[in-house]
Order: C-alpha cells, then sequence, then structure tokens
C-alpha cells in the first residue's frame, strides 16, 4: 500500500471550456500538496459527481484527470483566479 500522494493542478493548455484528453500538455501550476493514503478521495467524490473525469491511472504514475474548477475551487484555494467553468488538469503521483 501506498504512503501517500503529490498532487499537483495545472491549468489547461487546451481549450479551457471543454475537459482536457490525456495527452494534453499541463499549463500553468497553480497548486501543489503532499496528502495521505486517502488523499484522493476528494477526486474520486468530483467523478461520480461528474465535476471530474479520470483520463488515466496508471499504477500511481500518475493518475490524472481533468476537473471543473466550480467543483475543486472550494477544495483549493489557489485556484480562486479561474474561472468556475473552466477544465484543469490534476495530477497525483503514488508516493510508495
Amino acid at each position: 500500500m501506498g504512503m501517500g500522494w503529490h498532487i499537483s493542478v495545472y491549468r489547461q493548455i487546451s481549450a479551457r471550456d471543454t475537459p482536457s484528453a490525456d495527452r494534453d500538455p499541463r499549463g500553468a501550476l497553480l497548486a501543489t500538496w503532499q496528502a495521505g493514503v486517502g488523499g484522493l478521495a476528494w477526486l474520486t467524490d468530483l467523478i461520480e459527481a461528474d465535476d471530474a473525469v479520470q483520463l488515466s491511472a496508471n499504477a500511481g504514475y500518475p493518475v490524472r484527470c481533468t476537473v471543473r474548477a466550480r467543483a475543486a475551487i472550494p477544495l483549493v484555494t489557489a485556484l480562486e483566479e479561474c474561472q468556475p467553468d473552466e477544465w484543469l488538469l490534476v495530477e497525483a503521483w503514488d508516493e510508495s
């Protein structure tokens, strides 16, 4: 079992009004933090609520999602400059 996650949120370089694709490059780094083993629960909740789309899950190398800013802003205060309908790119690396 992993020790936790290193999570980063980026602006999308591609059109920000649609979900990113897995091959899309990262834009400007907006936030980064480390979380424990359950540190991706918020992301799972957003996927289940259709506010995020999982792009890849390569055994933690990395988990990539595209997330609606309006859903992430209350959870990550560094995102306040984003437009609510903007999509963001999230990468989470397993720190095991």
